[in-house]
């Protein structure tokens, strides 16, 4: 039937979804729900929502859920919840019985957006550090190694000179932990940039 094809949709989609009675308690969830909410359906179904999760009370997504069933318009927005340790893209929808809520776990687009705005403030502060001709250059080499010490998280950064010809690997800067010191000089072939070269 119809109404068994649209459960069938509803069941395979990669949201959660759940429906939500006037006096919100949930009368249905699909197999996403039950991951996210880490119950099965049989104990999430009856219960109310904000025994459920009674961090919501009181915040944006109670406003939200509440202003989709007087108004009859539906909500879009994003929420974190603590509980769940999950930020979730929500879209609520008026229904004739309820409430009809559709939620994303958007956990990996936030540590996206987070990396990639760590990633623009270094671009930004190396950029900076490189047009400070007032400073001088030895100084702002050293800026530039410790920001890209901090933005790999690793103990120590350092600029070399390679000669190919003389197989040799001399640090002119290092910051840092004492690893790697300024002016050692190796052999190319004892170093990682040997095996760089030979892939490039």
């Amino acid at each position: 039937t119809a109404e068994q094809q649209l459960q069938s949709q509803v069941e395979r989609m990669s949201e959660g979804f759940c429906a939500l009675d006037g006096d919100w308690r949930i009368q249905y969830v699909n197999d996403r729900a039950e991951q996210i909410f880490q119950q099965d359906r049989e104990e999430l179904l009856g219960e109310g929502l904000w025994d459920l999760l009674p961090d919501l009370r009181g915040t944006t997504i109670e406003s939200q859920f509440r202003d989709a069933i007087e108004t009859g318009d539906s909500r879009r927005f994003e929420y974190y919840v603590p509980s769940l340790q999950t930020t979730f893209e929500i879209h609520a929808y008026s229904a004739a019985t309820g409430l009809s809520v559709y939620f994303n776990d958007i956990n990996h687009k936030k540590a996206r957006e987070a990396l990639h705005e760590e990633l623009e403030w270094y671009r930004k502060e190396i950029y900076q550090t490189v047009s400070q001709t007032d400073v001088p250059t030895e100084t702002r080499i050293e800026q530039i190694l410790e920001l890209g010490r901090n933005a790999l998280n690793v103990e120590n950064g350092h600029l070399v000179a390679i000669d190919q010809a003389a197989d040799s690997h001399e640090v002119r800067w290092a910051v840092g932990s004492d690893l790697v010191t300024t002016s050692t000089v190796s052999d190319l072939s004892e170093t990682f940039c040997r095996h760089a070269i030979d892939v490039d």
